[in-house]
């Protein structure tokens, strides 16, 4: 059994009255598919071969065609009868396929192309690119009539004074504006985005907020002050109270900021004042025991023992830390951990000045010895000469002074506004008994 292979129908006017066709023929030939012809010039192109109606028509027509005498059985006509349901169902999907196969080829066409991508994929066959739409943005301010007021002598009835002001109106989008043109400039027409749903005469005098009060929050460098009367200037310290540290809830909750820039804004009447380092929760109000740690980054140095050291003293498991960067220097990790990076290990003597000024503080009072020790190493020969004498001596009494005698490994943490580090520090009360017990060449930490 083949298909029917119908003529093509292109697409014709209605007959002329009076001709002689009469319509006796309908419905007993294919009218699909039908034929494609678009003159030039159009914005949109015909590449239907048929419709619902056309394909209905067609399979129709196919079940009386001599070609297919096996289907002579089936006489019946009613849309009830499963096989006209089928031929409808097929027609319905033919429908919805020419109806995309039409709108893909119109897609084909520069004059005919409805989408973005089409338009882009037929620039690239000449090697041109689009180019962003350019356009502007600005906002409106309506000002509306205010309908007048009658006389006072004028007598009040109906129909005596009538203004055609409305009391309200609405705004429809896309209500078109035109800007006021400057010297040589043409006007430029804007559009609503949105409906205004109401608009009142009475709401002209309305002034809209300027300023709106904001407190810092965390992760800001910047705060802008009201006034531009301050006196700051950069290298000046803020100090940033939160709320739970005024209501006596956390002695931890505020921030030491050094300003690092001033801009004083006139036409607000407000200044501008940023510093380098951005405002940070509270981490020292969650120090409060060392498990705490295992929450908070550790800045490894090339002493890397010292933390292990530590945290089997402190019980810990030293697999569930979260490891932070890696410092070759304790001296610039403990000043990354002032700077926020994470907490920090080392000696608390060699600190003293941070910890006395509030930039580092101890969060735990748990002490380790971390086994370093420093030594004094010179040529044997050389030790009664009076520059290395006076050094040793000069070293000896530091070394020996209470700062130096300072307790072993102990954690300790910036105490910077809402960051809080840790740093253990080393036995320097061995060095004394130690610095001229290796003779060699100098000053070393072993």
């Amino acid at each position: 059994m083949s298909a029917p292979v119908p003529d093509l129908k292109p697409h014709v006017r209605p007959p002329a009255p009076g001709s002689e066709c009469c319509g006796c023929c309908d419905g007993i030939e294919a009218e699909t598919p039908l034929g494609i012809f678009n003159r030039h010039g159009l914005s949109a192109i015909a590449y239907r071969v048929g419709d619902y109606a056309h394909f209905r028509a067609s399979l129709h027509a196919a079940l009386s065609s001599s070609q297919f005498a096996a289907l002579s059985g089936l006489k019946a006509r009613d849309d009830a009868d499963f096989t006209i349901g089928l031929i409808d169902a097929f027609a319905c999907a033919a429908d919805v396929v020419t109806f995309y196969q039409e709108r893909i080829a119109n897609e084909s066409w520069l004059r005919t192309a409805a989408e973005r991508v089409s338009l882009q994929e037929m620039g690239k066959l000449v090697g041109y690119r689009l180019r962003p739409g350019v356009a502007a943005e600005t906002l409106l301010a309506f000002a509306l009539d205010v309908p007048p007021t009658p006389p006072a002598t004028l007598a009040p009835e109906p129909g005596n004074f009538v203004t055609g002001v409305p009391a309200s109106l609405v705004l429809p989008s896309g209500l078109q504006v035109k800007s006021v043109p400057g010297p040589n400039e043409k006007p430029q027409t804007f559009e609503l985005v949105e409906a205004l749903a109401e608009a009142r005469p009475a709401w002209n005098a309305v002034r809209p907020w300027l300023s709106e009060a904001h407190l810092p929050q965390e992760g800001e460098r910047e705060v802008w002050l009201a006034g531009t009367a301050t006196t700051l200037k950069p290298g000046d310290a803020l100090l940033f109270a939160g709320a739970a540290f005024l209501s006596g809830a956390d002695a931890d909750n505020w921030n030491f900021r050094l300003v690092s820039g001033v801009e004083a804004d006139s036409d607000a009447n407000r200044t501008r004042v940023t510093f380098a380092r951005a405002l940070d929760a509270a981490l020292a109000a969650r120090l409060r025991k060392p498990e705490d740690l295992l929450q908070v980054p550790l800045l490894i140095t090339e002493y890397e023992k010292e933390w292990p050291i530590w945290l089997k003293a402190a019980a810990l498991d030293e697999s569930r830390i979260k490891r932070g960067a890696f410092f070759d220097s304790t001296r610039i990790a403990v000043q990354a951990a002032i700077a926020g990076a994470g907490v920090a290990i080392g000696p608390p003597f060699l600190f003293a000045e941070d910890i006395a000024a509030g930039t580092l503080v101890q969060p735990f009072a748990l002490e380790v010895n971390s086994g370093n020790s420093w030594w004094l190493v010179y040529p044997e020969e050389a030790a009664e000469r009076p520059k290395i004498a006076a050094f040793r001596s000069w070293i000896l009494a530091e070394a020996a002074s209470p700062l130096a005698a300072a307790p072993p490994v102990v954690p300790t943490a910036t105490a910077s506004p809402w960051v809080h580090h840790a740093t253990p520090a080393a036995d320097a009360a061995a060095a004394s008994a130690r610095t001229a017990a290796r003779p060699r060449a100098a000053l070393r930490r072993g």
